[in-house]
């Protein structure tokens, strides 16, 4: 009995030192081997196009690669990896820049000269000398006129400096110089009447299409409401712009006044008698 339990005993010694060393075998057959000289080249080939083979002809050729570090691979592998690995990135789209801002200037003059007549001529000669034009004109036509108007369109460029030369006509005893921003205007002007085009065209091409009478009048009448808004729009839109590149300049001339000995001496008296009230307000 004590020889059969030394026996089972051992076996199982002898079965547990086999399977640990069966255990050990698989475990290095798995181990990962060094790449070797080869191998590199392999990958090396196929990631750079740079060191691709060339033939009799002096053309390149795609490297014959089967497998890398032992594993198989697809023919097409190399110019899939190759492809992928000069894929650039998307190039970012530049930012949208918004539109020029659109402005109309404008400027009110009430100047008082010694002679008006000589004054509009002056005015006008300086408008023409600056590129601009005299749009209206309301005077007597007299020699001695007392009062002038006139409307002049001036460069945008050369607007400021236009209105310092009127200025110096004469005394000026009003200005007012402003300006608009249609700029949101002339751009809501421009999409819409875009879409007036697209729809002119699409009327146009059922009312070509179409075969009852009364289809054709109503499409007809659409046509000419909608080319209607069209030339408005488009009429808008060249006025917008013309006031944008001219300013307007409103130039109002008055004949200064000479005052007698009698008047300069009840206007001082006034003067006398305003300041004994207020000395400064």
């Amino acid at each position: 009995m004590k020889n059969a339990l030394t026996r089972w005993m051992l076996g199982i010694a002898c079965l547990a030192l086999l399977c640990g060393c069966a255990a050990t075998a698989h475990k290095a057959s798995y181990s990962h081997a060094p790449v070797s000289d080869a191998e590199a080249s392999a990958i090396d080939a196929l990631l750079n196009p740079a060191s691709e083979a060339t033939d009799d002809t002096g053309k390149n050729s795609e490297p014959q690669v089967t497998s890398v570090a032992g594993v198989p691979t697809d023919p097409q592998f190399a110019v899939k990896l190759r492809a992928l690995s000069q894929k650039k990135a998307p190039e970012s789209k530049p930012m949208e820049m918004r539109p020029e801002r659109m402005l109309v200037w404008k400027a009110n003059l009430t100047i008082q000269v010694g002679k008006v007549s000589k004054a509009v001529t002056e005015a006008t000669a300086l408008a023409e000398r600056h590129g601009g034009f005299v749009e209206e004109k309301s005077d007597c036509g007299e020699e001695a006129a007392t009062s002038a108007s006139l409307t002049l369109r001036i460069p945008v460029k050369a607007f400021k400096s236009a209105v310092d030369g009127m200025a110096s006509l004469g005394t000026v005893t009003r200005r007012n110089v402003e300006g608009e921003d249609v700029t949101e205007k002339y751009v809501d002007l421009e999409s819409r009447l875009k879409n007036k085009l697209v729809l002119r065209d699409r009327l146009k091409q059922l009312l070509d299409k179409a075969t009852e009478v009364k289809d054709i009048l109503a499409l007809e009448k659409e046509l000419n409401r909608v080319q209607s808004d069209i030339d408005a729009m488009a009429a808008h839109m060249k006025s917008l712009k013309g006031k944008a590149d001219y300013a307007t300049v409103h130039l109002n001339l008055q004949r200064k006044s000479i005052k007698g000995p009698l008047g300069y001496f009840f206007s001082g008296l006034w003067w006398g008698v305003e300041k004994l009230f207020v000395i400064r307000e």
